[in-house]
């Protein structure tokens, strides 16, 4: 049963505390006297819909605060253990609405959404009135009513709990699933990976000999310029290799005059003429060897 209604700057009630006794409570009053007003602000705080118009002008905020006895309300008790929030065996339900429009709800000062506010208030409060649906009408109330006469409801609570377990199993089973899937995926994957690096089939040693033929191909133009200037510098009648003959063969035409002194100079410059001519050799190899493929590069 209600036994508190508090009202702060609602309307025209800048404060207002009412305390309500067991049994029949009766309010009674002219026409404009308030009535209506005690009656928005109880249905403020048990899930209404707010309106800024309700906020007391000159006021920032309007509050209701309802103080209810649930000693033996099976239903409210349920919904509050459903929802985690702590009772006593009293529910106080606060509602705080702005003037700007924005709206709060609180059960035993735990922040709530406004339907679970509704949701609680319609268990603790039936406002009837001219042309309004009366809660004997809302199918789920119906539902409660039949199984609280026909004594089931350790059972209906036994089938709640039940049904929450299935749902956390099919979360469960779904989170199971896509895990299963991506791991699919993962060995799918790694499979076609396997098959590309049998198909590659790598070597020892291979991975350090693409990369230096990589920056072979990337250097080969300029690599080719400097092999032709060097064959350049060795080959024609003013290159080295004409000035080592030409050397040789004006020692080799004293040297018997020389008792022996130019032996070591002629033996030299034989090696370096034979030594000469095989470099000529590997350069003209490389330069052969050394042909651009940009295909191959990209490869």
């Amino acid at each position: 049963m209600l036994v508190n209604l508090s009202i702060r700057n609602i309307v025209l009630i800048e404060k207002l505390d009412l305390t309500w006794r067991a049994g029949l409570c009766t309010l009674t009053g002219e026409t404009g006297a308030g009535k209506s007003i005690l009656l928005d602000a109880l249905a403020l705080a048990t899930g209404a819909r707010g309106d800024a118009g309700l906020v007391r002008s000159g006021a920032d905020q309007g509050t209701v605060i309802a103080a209810f006895d649930i000693a033996e309300d099976q239903l409210v008790t349920q919904i509050m253990q459903e929802h985690d929030i702590p009772y006593e065996g009293q529910i106080i339900l606060r509602r705080v609405q702005s003037k700007d429009g924005r709206s709060r709800a609180f059960i035993n000062d735990t922040p709530v959404s406004v339907n679970l506010l509704k949701t609680v208030g319609s268990a603790l409060v039936e406002i009837h009135g001219q042309n309004e649906s009366q809660s004997l009408t809302d199918g789920p109330v119906q539902l409660s009513l039949i199984d609280s006469y026909a004594g089931h409801q350790d059972k209906v609570h036994q089938l709640k709990e039940k049904y929450v377990h299935l749902k956390e199993c099919e979360e469960q089973l779904e989170l199971y699933k896509n895990a299963s899937e991506r791991a699919a995926a993962e060995e799918d994957f790694l499979r076609y990976s396997l098959e590309e690096l049998e198909k590659l089939d790598p070597k020892e040693g291979e991975e350090e000999k693409l990369s230096d033929e990589r920056t072979l191909l990337m250097n080969s133009e300029k690599i080719a310029g400097y092999i032709a200037e060097a064959l350049a510098l060795l080959e024609g009648d003013k290159a080295l290799h004409s000035a080592l003959n030409g050397a040789l063969r004006q020692l080799e035409k004293i040297a018997d005059q020389a008792a022996g002194r130019l032996d070591t100079t002629i033996t030299a410059l034989e090696r370096a003429v034979i030594e000469s001519d095989e470099a000529q050799t590997q350069l003209h190899d490389a330069s052969r060897d050394m042909v651009y493929d940009p295909q191959r590069l990209e490869r």
